[in-house]
């Protein structure tokens, strides 16, 4: 229960941050990679200190091999949800997103656990909203989702390898806190080589040093729920909680249509998490 209600709070806050570089970048007035290192910096900072406080930032040079997969899958992960959180209208980037949660069950079904009936009837309905995107959506916002739907496949990886770290190797202070740095660096790189932006700048601003924040807390409590419920539990959880977020964001904030359909689908999504966890 805790976990779940953790998955709620990150949420909102990653919401936040999202919401903010979603407009900037449409705007122009911040670059991908920008967008990618002001919601990784803070991270790599509050997790860090996080682990220092609690004593929590233990390594072991036996997870180098998973380490350094989930590195390289993290970084092509999140420079492609740059891309689809800016391309997406939230609420279509929420349902997209939810496509993780099948990815997640069929890794726990390799690995020997076992689906209930109603488990299964709880993954069709899941998947079912998410399908129904790909003939909604207009033909020009097709290159979206397919970025989106890679970004949910390498979301199950990514999330995969840290639970299997974090429960026999390293603490999750030390995991989170070395890839989100390594994250940071890269977009800091890429930003100052290909866009000729310093990202650090834009922390003077108000609503940057906002948006890099909420990022910052909303990796720290997620993080940290995944020591409570198996991923699969918390993945859902987390993705649910997300979808909410960004249909209210998407409505109330970028005035994004089709709201009652949207809204319709999340009541079949809700019933669907329920059956599956």
């Amino acid at each position: 229960m805790l976990g779940v209600l953790l998955t709620g709070i990150s949420s909102a806050f990653n919401e936040i941050s999202f919401s903010i570089g979603k407009k900037h970048v449409n705007d122009g007035t911040q670059s991908y990679y920008t967008f990618g290192f002001l919601i990784q910096f803070f991270s790599a900072l509050f997790i860090c200190a996080t682990g220092f406080l609690f004593h929590d930032l233990v390594f072991s040079s036996a997870s180098f091999p998973t380490f350094g997969l989930r590195t390289l899958v993290a970084i092509v992960e999140m420079q492609l949800a740059t891309i689809a959180i800016s391309k997406l209208d939230r609420g279509t980037f929420g349902f997209m997103h939810l496509a993780t949660i099948p990815f997640l069950v069929a890794i726990d079904l390799v690995l020997g656990y076992a689906l209930r009936p109603l488990q299964i009837v709880g993954m069709g309905l899941i998947i079912l909203p998410v399908l129904a995107f790909f003939f909604l959506e207009r033909r020009e916002e097709k290159s979206g989702l397919w970025i989106a739907f890679g970004v949910a496949f390498l979301a199950s990886i990514d999330i995969s390898l840290y639970k299997y770290d974090i429960s026999h190797f390293n603490s999750v202070g030390a995991e989170q806190g070395i890839l989100t740095l390594i994250l940071s660096l890269y977009f800091f790189l890429t930003a100052v080589l290909i866009k000729k932006e310093n990202p650090l700048l834009f922390l003077r601003r108000p609503v940057y040093f906002a948006q890099a924040s909420a990022s910052g807390v909303a990796t720290v409590i997620n993080s940290f729920a995944y020591l409570f419920a198996p991923a699969s539990v918390i993945a859902s959880a987390f993705r649910g909680f997300s979808l909410l977020s960004s249909l209210l964001s998407g409505r109330l904030y970028f005035r994004e249509k089709r709201l009652l359909l949207k809204v319709g689908l999340f009541a079949v999504i809700v019933l669907g998490l329920i059956l599956l966890i």
